[in-house]
């Protein structure tokens, strides 16, 4: 009972839009009486390319509206007494222009008009003059501006496969990064870009997630590279260049996570993505096994035995790609800051990529890899919880006398610097040369010659 309620009230809908649009455009004499009683006794429409149209009206023609204007062609000027003009071409994609079949696509029900919602999405500030309905359709008055989705013209083709009425706005471009090749002055570039190096180390060796005191770190690396640059008194630091300068920031946390990434799956055994319930299951279970008591970072993270704590080969392994790939890269040139005190890899530092290998292991969390982002705003409680744990590690075996924590951090700069492949009994080599004693015995061989 209720449906056919609501079919009676639809079909109600119906006629009353139809006959609203036969009081809005009186029949003049050669309306077209064949079609339906109310869009084609008002002379509104035309039939579409496959019915024949009206009798003695106009082609379909191409018709435009500017919304930005208000103004409407001048076949479409209702201010005349003479009524409408001509007829208004309508393929089967009810792709509409005008006024009037604006009144009419907004109210008519959604049966009668069945591609309104995805052909026309108009402002409505830019067509607040064409909700009237009522008491005749005068062009708007006054019109707002320009809509970013504003009607181009009527196809007259039904056809042509473009479904793309409306003109869509260009879309925003997005700001563009700052470059230390964008700065012309070359002492200036020069600043900046030992700046960036660093703010960089001293993200790694210090705190990888500053927060507030970024701005902070980023001045104090500026003025160190001012006076390694000895230019202390010419350049200044402005606000692009603390922004180039701070970007290092999310810099390095990307690639030391890429590097955790890329060797997370197959160091800890994780299945392949083949989306069977089977494989989400088991890696589950290897997730739950390795972030139980923090199991991933000891050496065997199945057994978790005594004095094996933070010697996985993973942590080493990062640690060398990342700042120990060759002689020339920042662990060996920076070695003052990588090995303070002759300290070994500062605790910031194993935090760090620590860190960064739980960001990889919790991918596996569902079962399927999933990739999240290694951001600051995500992962600075891990940080400093990794970081607190490590200070109280070192104190702790400081007290006890075993000083496992100092071992742990020399072997890890011992073995990186071996990566690197810098050798640290160079200087104490000697060079081997031939004496006088070499060449009278070379003498005093028979030539064979």
């Amino acid at each position: 009972m209720l449906s056919v309620l609501v079919e009676l009230l639809r079909l109600l809908g119906t006629k009353i839009i139809l006959l609203l649009f036969k009081c809005s455009f009186p029949q003049s004499g050669n309306a077209h009486t064949n079609g339906p009683v109310g869009l084609y006794q008002s002379g509104l429409l035309t039939e579409d390319s496959t019915q024949p149209g009206p009798t003695n009206t106009p082609a379909p023609t191409r018709l435009q509206f500017d919304p930005s204007t208000g103004e409407l062609p001048a076949e479409l000027n209702t201010n005349n007494n003479s009524g409408y003009a001509g007829p208004v071409h309508m393929n089967s994609n009810l792709r509409v222009v005008t006024p009037t079949l604006y009144a009419v696509h907004r109210l008519a029900p959604p049966h009668l008009f069945r591609h309104r919602r995805r052909f026309f999405r108009p402002s409505p500030t830019s067509f607040a003059g064409f909700e009237a309905v009522a008491g005749g359709l005068q062009a708007p008055s006054a019109i707002g501006p320009a809509s970013k989705r504003t009607i181009v013209e009527v196809s007259d083709n039904d056809n042509d496969g473009d479904d793309n009425v409306l003109e869509q706005a260009p879309k925003r471009v997005k700001a563009v990064r700052p470059r230390a090749s964008d700065i012309e002055d070359l002492v200036h570039r020069g600043v900046v870009i030992q700046a960036c190096t660093n703010f960089r180390v001293a993200l790694a060796t210090d705190e990888a997630f500053p927060g507030v005191d970024a701005d902070n770190m980023a001045i104090i690396a500026f003025m160190q590279a001012c006076k390694q640059k000895g230019v202390c008194e010419a350049v200044n630091i402005d606000k692009k260049d603390l922004k180039l300068i701070k970007g290092r920031a999310s810099q390095l946390c990307g690639e030391v996570v890429t590097l955790a990434r890329a060797r997370v799956k197959l160091h800890y055994h994780f299945l392949d993505n083949d989306n069977t319930a089977l494989t989400f299951e088991k890696n589950r279970e290897r997730y739950k096994a390795l972030t139980d008591r923090h199991a991933f970072i000891y050496k065997d993270p199945a057994s978790c035995g005594p004095g094996t704590l933070l010697r996985n080969q993973l942590l080493q392994d990062v640690l060398n790609q990342a700042f120990f790939r060759n002689a020339k890269d920042e662990g060996i040139v920076y070695s003052d800051c990588f090995n303070a005190s002759e300290g070994g890899i500062p605790l910031p530092t194993i935090a760090l990529i620590i860190t960064a290998i739980d960001c990889a292991i919790s991918e596996f969390q569902t079962g399927a890899h999933v990739q999240q982002e290694f951001t600051e705003k995500m992962f600075t409680k891990q940080y400093k919880n990794y970081r607190t744990t490590l200070e109280n590690w070192k104190k702790y075996t400081n007290e006890r006398g075993t000083l496992s924590a100092a071992q742990l951090q020399r072997d890890m700069y011992r073995l990186a610097r071996i990566h690197a492949g810098v050798n640290d009994n160079a200087n104490d080599t000697t060079t081997s040369t031939l004496s006088i004693t070499d060449f009278a015995a070379d003498e005093d061989t028979p030539n064979t010659v």
